[in-house]
């Protein structure tokens, strides 16, 4: 079983780190293995070299691809749809500083409230619309298209929904970011 982990939400310090990290241990190992098998042609000088070269050229390849990413997805292309569970203000302000930050790649399909009398809900300035309630949710992930879920409700208040969330979404093979609440 592999592990995928998407790199759209890593820093460039953290991507350019991974690669030091793996560039470093093939360094080591090819220099172990030197020693272990006596191949007197892999000097140390020549892995330094190696070190150096294959560092190089995999940040370069990341730089250059992480760019091409960016420009794609300004583009409109190479997005994610994400639904943002919670129409509270902490759900609003996390929709705004996605929406600024374009080169992530997501469009926000909408808000799914927490509460089901749409007279409850509160009056908030949002650029997506509302589209359904809790009680709606297993008939909006089914129908539209959905990759991942932000979960915006106070944890303690609303465990419930939390539970029964990730469980759809792990039916339906949908990735579930928590944000953090406030209170």
């Amino acid at each position: 079983l592999v592990h995928y982990e998407t790199n759209r939400l890593k820093s460039l310090r953290s991507q350019v780190g991974d690669v030091i990290k793996a560039t470093t241990a093939s360094a080591f190992l090819l220099l172990l293995a030197a020693s272990a098998f006596d191949l007197s042609r892999i000097s140390r000088e020549a892995v330094v070299m190696f070190w150096l070269i294959a560092s190089s050229l995999c940040v370069l390849t990341r730089l250059l691809l992480r760019w091409t990413l960016m420009e794609v997805r300004r583009s409109g292309y190479n997005y994610r749809h994400l639904l943002i569970l919670g129409f509270n203000e902490q759900a609003v302000q996390m929709a705004k500083r996605i929406d600024a930050n374009q080169v992530l790649g997501y469009k926000i399909h909408g808000f799914i409230s927490e509460h089901d009398d749409p007279a409850c809900r509160p009056n908030l300035p949002a650029t997506h619309p509302v589209i359904g309630s809790f009680k709606d949710l297993q008939a909006i992930l089914e129908k539209g298209p959905v990759d991942e879920i932000i979960l915006c409700v106070p944890f303690m208040q609303h465990i419930a929904i939390f539970s029964e969330a990730v469980r759809l979404a792990q039916e339906l093979g949908i990735v579930v970011r928590l944000f953090p609440d406030k209170t």
